[in-house]
């Protein structure tokens, strides 16, 4: 039967059944004992007698079924039949009917039992019905279910854990991941997995969990079953059913392939992929270590910068794969000539950097010259063809002369490009360049002053004007010039001071201060530059390939608003043509963005004509040596006359530069050249100076 429970129903009534023999519960005349006795049990308990009357009703019977229908309770059918009492008809329809699906759904998980009152003879005096709570149960049930899920789709291993240490569980993945199978595992200890010394760790994760932190983690390493170890991040978790701690759970990624990728990309940014070698930002590094032991502790070392010479030569007639193999052989055979602590790298393309420790100049340069000797006897061998491949290196000593590293290494590359000029195939050091260690020290006094000037704004810009030789509705155009000016206000020359800058291939780092300076002056004055036509600035060669300054000019000119076209770029006809492809895509990408440009010192290279068409420039500047003279010599005149033909033709502007005299201003104009720059008509002047001049009149 079903059954309602209200508090009248509760109550013990004072019917009594004496039928049988022997004193059952159901046999008392008052059931005021045994409600007592149930009110004081904690486990929800109804009776009934064997007419299937409700005699007694525990509190925590009724409180949980208070409000609500629920549980079935029907005394099953065989235990009627065993008590031979006939089973009751349906409850009516006016009674409360139970609804075990909105038990569950109330979250109420209880197990019903009945059990028959029965008499010392058997006979049966009623039956007590007793509810057990098993949510808890279904909760660790259902928390289990979930954890199966998980851990059998994870790539992680899910590694179950008892409070007492031992396995419990053991997904696929902590099979992949350790090797052992769950049955080898489970019931062992945790701790086997932990190599003996990071024992410690474990404990550090469970004395974080005990502190009460939900999750642990520790990046450590665990045992596999090989005994080799696996870097895992290890994740421990408590598990719980309610409030109740049950386990833990151990939770281990592998980061064996993290660990390989970031070792993988740790060795590319310090080491060459194709040699093995270090590369130049950690040869820079161990250069950074050698110079401050030499700086604190007056040790003596050498740096060597050696470039393969002629390697071009295999790999245009033999392909990059035998250039790559020929640098694998090259470096090995360099590596053979030094010794161990010694550091060898690859600085780029085909060439190399040694630092030889605790070593003087003389032993430097005898090491060097072991180099170039086995360099000269060596033979790279392709398929049936033979290549000699000698070395020229530059040397210069490690001491505590070098203001940094960059100097430094810039000082030891002077020396191998001097060694170059010279013929190639020798060693020749640093000091030797010039043959004078007083003009070495000079340079490099140059250099300080120079770096000095760009973070103290020691240089000032001048500027020279262009003038029109034809009528010209044009505003005003100038070139601007770079002097530094010294701790005493003197004004400096660019003659004295940019060839150490050239030497040590600092000039980008110049012209970035310059372009700077005048993209300021163009964005702050406007309205004193709005009559402007043209502002001339000089780059060097080196600029015009270094990527870092094409991005400079770019961003600059994104975030300054001023009239773009009133900007150019002066760059050396000479430069221009011995670095063309970078020359040309330079020049288109700064014109894209309206930057003009303007070819200087034309005439004075071989190929003049030849490259003139192919870059795309928008003046000619002829070079002041056959300006200058022009008026008395003939081939000088020539000259000019035959670059103003061809700039005519292609229909670029023309610049004479170093006008000095007003009758080499009248040939200029009759030879139909458009501009003239020199001291005739204007010598050169601060920059606003010059524009005040300029508004002025």
């Amino acid at each position: 039967m079903s059954m309602g429970i209200d508090e009248e129903q509760r109550r013990p009534t004072a019917e009594t059944d004496s039928a049988g023999k022997g004193i059952a519960v159901g046999d008392l005349n008052d059931f005021s004992q045994l409600q007592t006795l149930l009110d004081f049990l904690p486990t929800p308990i109804a009776y009934r007698d064997h007419t299937l009357t409700l005699r007694a009703v525990s509190r925590n019977f009724q409180s949980l079924f208070d409000g609500h229908a629920s549980g079935d309770f029907d005394i099953p059918e065989d235990l009627l039949r065993q008590a031979s009492i006939a089973p009751r008809r349906p409850v009516p329809a006016a009674e409360p009917a139970i609804n075990s699906s909105l038990a569950e759904a109330l979250g109420l998980d209880y197990r019903v039992e009945h059990i028959a009152d029965r008499r010392s003879d058997g006979t049966v005096a009623g039956f007590f019905t007793i509810l057990s709570d098993h949510s808890g149960e279904r909760e660790t049930r259902q928390w289990q279910a979930r954890h199966d899920a998980v851990a059998t789709a994870t790539e992680d291993a899910v590694i179950g854990r008892s409070l007492d240490g031992l396995i419990t569980s053991w997904n696929k993945a902590a099979t992949r991941m350790f090797g052992y199978q769950a049955a080898e595992v489970v019931g062992r200890p945790a701790a086997m997995l932990f190599p003996l010394e990071r024992m410690t760790e474990q404990r550090l994760l469970l004395l974080a969990l005990s502190r009460g932190e939900e999750v642990a983690q520790r990046e450590t390493a665990l045992k596999h079953k090989d005994g080799s170890v696996v870097p895992v991040l290890l994740n421990f978790a408590a598990v719980r059913a309610g409030e109740s701690l049950t386990g833990l759970a151990m939770v281990a990624r592998d980061l064996t392939e993290r660990r390989r990728l970031a070792e993988e990309m740790s060795y590319r940014e310090s080491f060459d992929a194709l040699t093995g070698l270090a590369n130049r930002s950690e040869f820079e590094k161990r250069l950074d270590r050698v110079l401050a032991t030499a700086r604190e502790r007056d040790e003596r070392h050498a740096l060597l910068y050696i470039d393969l010479d002629q390697f071009q030569l295999v790999n245009d007639a033999c392909g990059h794969a035998a250039g790559d193999q020929f640098l694998m052989q090259a470096s090995q055979l360099i590596q053979s000539c030094i010794r161990s602590r010694d550091s060898l790298a690859r600085l780029g393309g085909d060439e190399f950097g040694v630092i030889l420790e605790h070593c003087d100049a003389d032993h430097a340069r005898e090491v060097a010259e072991k180099i170039r000797d086995r360099m000269d006897e060596f033979r790279f061998m392709h398929e049936d063809r033979r290549f000699r491949i000698g070395a020229t290196i530059g040397l210069a000593p490690i001491t505590d002369i070098w203001p940094d590293k960059m100097t430094l290494l810039k000082a030891a590359d002077t020396a191998c490009y001097a060694a170059k000029e010279a013929g190639r195939d020798r060693v020749i050091s640093y000091f030797e360049v010039d043959g004078s260690v007083e003009s070495r020290r000079s340079e490099m006094a140059w250099i300080h002053l120079l770096y000095q000037a760009m973070e103290e704004d020691n240089f000032a810009l001048y500027a020279q004007l262009i003038e029109p030789l034809h009528p010209d509705a044009g505003g005003m155009r100038c070139e601007i010039l770079l002097r530094l000016i010294d701790k005493d206000g003197q004004v400096i020359a660019p003659r004295e001071f940019l060839p150490a800058a050239e030497r040590f291939r600092i000039m980008p780092r110049v012209d970035k201060w310059v372009v700077s300076k005048v993209i300021d002056f163009l964005t702050l004055h406007k309205e004193l530059v709005s009559k402007a036509e043209m502002i001339s600035v000089n780059l060097s060669g080196k600029s015009l390939g270094d990527k870092t300054f094409q991005a400079f000019v770019e961003e600059r000119m994104r975030i300054n608003g001023f009239d773009q076209k009133k900007l150019c770029f002066e760059i050396t006809e000479s430069e221009s043509i011995n670095n063309f492809s970078s020359s040309v895509e330079f020049i288109e990408k700064m014109r894209g963005i309206g930057i003009r440009f303007s070819l200087d010192d034309f005439g004075t290279g071989v190929s003049s004509f030849g490259y003139l068409r192919k870059l795309p420039v928008d003046y000619i500047k002829i070079d002041g040596q056959f300006v200058e003279k022009m008026a008395k010599d003939p081939v000088d005149y020539a000259t000019v006359r035959s670059i103003q033909d061809v700039a005519k033709l292609l229909g670029k502007e023309t610049i004479a530069e170093f006008v000095e005299s007003s009758e080499v201003e009248s040939q200029l104009r009759d030879l139909g050249v458009n501009y003239m720059q020199g001291f005739l008509r204007h010598r050169p002047m601060p920059l606003e100076s010059l524009f005040g001049l300029a508004i002025a009149s």
